[in-house]
């Protein structure tokens, strides 16, 4: 099964993994990188600790060194994988108690790394599970009982403390034990502090690589917690301000203005062209044509018009007449159908004569308002303009605080955390 379908964004009961973006794809990175290697990728990279390339403790002074953005949120990996680590090792099985059920290369990625805990900052716990074909059963590579059987293999190898849903490094265990005898909130308000340090120490490390350009830029108008996912805002047209008063009132009579111009160009061209016959009577011809000009000439009045050579409202007109079938009341009506047109014509030639001239009018108070108003709104504009631009501009992210829960930077560990650990040493 690819590493990448194990990693959910969304586990199930209590929310996200203990890590965003940048740590998840790092964790898939490696697991791809060991699935492809095997145990010859154990050779070059140090099982407690595999660390991410161009983060931080880069040198600065290479031309050709640069941080990624991403890398800053990226803790180190601990993978635990026991078939790769130990020479022909074969994990005995929890249940059953035998190896012999076991194929290490069935073995699949556990669903997402454990938080392991440190002095000083956090890490994350990797490993594989392994299927036991003798007792059909499952169980993780860092299975205690599993590894308290080989321990005549694995002893001095894993000191790494588990408990439910995390665990804690030596160098953390040691110090809570060696400092038992003081309570809780002691001990907690302690290593906060060493973690808040280290916090400190990296952003000062990663602002020195910004001010060095060593820094990769990341996009504007990015995703939280991933810097290669586009939100729908870049796509979207900036919101202008809210015009005022008289440019509403402006917008309201241009757009007038264009509605009356089509109108009057229309009923020029209506009163200065002519409608053709045929055309009408195939309308006439359908009866859901209602609203027809010319009510008085039917089908068949149009149809002997045709067919006297009469195409069109202007031969009518034209007509000298001397034709008995041709009767002189027909051109009467086209006459009426043109003359309120021509009137119909002047109104609308009349309003659009209105409407520009209240244009031009609004236009010319608009331009002797306060100068220092119309140089305010142009600074406005050009400051609007600028906060587009930055926003558009790729620029190096900025470290992210203490306390955020999306790049955990700074993760340090409970008070219930530190109750077992000092509990754990009591019990053996």
């Amino acid at each position: 099964m690819p590493s990448n379908a194990l990693l959910q964004q969304r586990s199930k009961g209590k929310g996200g993994p203990p890590f965003g973006v940048a740590q998840r794809r790092f964790i898939t990175t490696t697991r791809n990188a060991i699935s492809s290697q095997g145990q010859t990728f154990f050779a070059s990279h140090d099982w407690m600790n595999i660390k991410p390339k161009n983060g931080f403790n880069t040198c600065l002074a290479q031309d050709k060194s640069n941080i990624l953005g991403e890398a800053i949120y990226v803790k180190p990996l601990v993978v635990w994988i026991p078939h790769y680590l130990i020479p022909n090792h074969i994990p005995s099985c929890p249940n059953c108690e035998r190896c012999d059920g076991i194929d290490v290369n069935e073995a699949k990625w556990v669903k997402q790394p454990k938080v392991l805990f440190g002095l000083r900052s956090q890490r994350y716990l990797d490993t594989m599970s392994y299927k036991c074909h003798g007792c059909k059963k499952e169980f993780y590579g860092y299975n205690e009982r599993s590894m308290e059987l080989d321990a005549n293999k694995l002893t001095g190898l894993f000191n790494i403390h588990l408990s439910r849903g995390f665990a804690v490094d030596d160098e953390l265990y040691n110090y809570v034990i060696a400092h038992s005898l003081d309570s809780t909130s002691t001990i907690h308000r302690r290593v906060v502090q060493l973690h808040s340090d280290q916090y400190l120490s990296e952003a000062m490390y990663y602002y020195r690589a910004v001010d060095a350009d060593k820094v990769k830029a990341l996009p504007g108008n990015v995703a939280v917690g991933d810097g290669t996912q586009r939100t729908i805002d870049s796509m979207l047209p900036k919101a202008q301000a809210r015009p005022s008063r008289d440019e509403q009132h402006l917008s309201n009579l241009m757009h007038k203005c264009d509605v009356i111009k089509r109108r009057m160009e229309f009923k020029i061209e209506q009163y200065e062209g002519e409608v053709r016959f045929s055309d009408l009577l195939d309308k006439k011809a359908n009866r859901n044509n209602i609203h027809q000009p010319f009510k008085g000439l039917g089908k068949a009045k149009l149809e002997l018009l045709v067919q006297n050579n009469i195409f069109t409202t202007r031969d009518l007109l034209l007509f000298p007449g001397g034709n008995p079938a041709i009767l002189p009341q027909w051109k009467m009506i086209v006459q009426d159908y043109y003359e309120q047109v021509k009137v119909e014509r002047d109104r609308a030639m009349q309003d659009y004569e209105e409407v520009t001239l209240d244009i031009d009018m609004l236009k010319l108070v608009m331009e002797e308002e306060d100068p220092t108003a119309v140089l305010a709104e142009a600074a406005q504009q050009v400051s609007q303009e600028a906060e587009q631009v930055a926003e558009t501009t790729d620029k190096p992210p900025p470290f992210s605080q203490i306390n955020d829960t999306e790049k955990y930077n700074c993760r340090p560990p409970s008070k219930a955390t530190i109750d077992p650990s000092e509990g754990l040493d009591w019990s053996r």
